[in-house]
């Protein structure tokens, strides 16, 4: 993407940012750091489909949306997931591949209605908390663990070997595309709203420690949006 330029590592935090309003879905109670930090109006379920990365994609798209233009729409993931698979040559009715996060980004501005300022490739996990102050949409690929399966309530992905089952929750089970959409600064928790309804973790929102994240991170990319005109 000519629009994507390479990021050097090891940047200061800046402050905190204030905590934006978050909606929690009817029915569920989120965390209090979850409340205060995740600002995301809906969150989709992808089924047993590999269209996360679009589906993180959309979701980011709505909650840009819904934050400037106090529109919450849900938009359909199947256009962009279909050029995308164009565009990287896979074509599949029955939208079971997965895609790269770059097939996506590539096709975005034809198909939703907004458009990309700046894509940034995020090669360092550590940079991740900087890239969510300052460009506010975060899209990751990461190599998801069994915890995932089981992630409590409160939205925590678990970890470590269950002392009573055996079950050990850091072993991998496959690729994933998500939206990040907050850090906790104090207590290092990462906030994704995944693409698994809202039926699974905490109203649809997964947490990861920063240590989990550094662990589970293959890449990503840092979003800035821009509304068609």
């Amino acid at each position: 993407m000519n629009r994507s330029e390479t990021f050097v590592s090891g940047l200061r935090l800046p402050e905190r940012l204030p905590p934006r309003l978050a909606v929690a879905p009817v029915g569920h109670m989120r965390p209090v750091f979850i409340r205060n930090e995740v600002y995301f109006p809906i969150i989709d379920d992808q089924g047993r489909t590999g269209m996360c990365a679009s589906y993180s994609y959309v979701g980011g798209v709505q909650a840009f949306r819904w934050r400037e233009l106090d529109l919450v729409q849900n938009l359909d993931e199947r256009p962009l997931y279909d050029a995308a698979c164009v565009h990287a040559g896979q074509i599949d009715p029955k939208r079971q591949k997965g895609l790269r996060l770059e097939d996506v980004l590539s096709v975005s501005d034809a198909v939703l209605p907004v458009k990309i300022a700046t894509a940034v490739q995020i090669t360092d996990p550590e940079d991740m908390p900087w890239f969510i102050q300052h460009y506010g949409w975060i899209y990751a690929g990461l190599n998801i663990t069994e915890g995932w399966m089981y992630a409590g309530l409160d939205g925590r992905v678990r970890s470590g070997v269950d002392p009573i089952s055996g079950r050990n929750y850091d072993v991998a089970v496959g690729g994933h595309a998500v939206p990040i959409a907050g850090y906790d600064l104090k207590r290092d928790m990462v906030i994704i709203p995944n693409s698994w309804g809202t039926s699974a973790g905490c109203g649809g929102l997964f947490v990861l420690t920063l240590e989990q994240f550094r662990k589970q991170f293959i890449y990503g990319y840092g979003v800035r949006f821009l509304l068609k005109s």
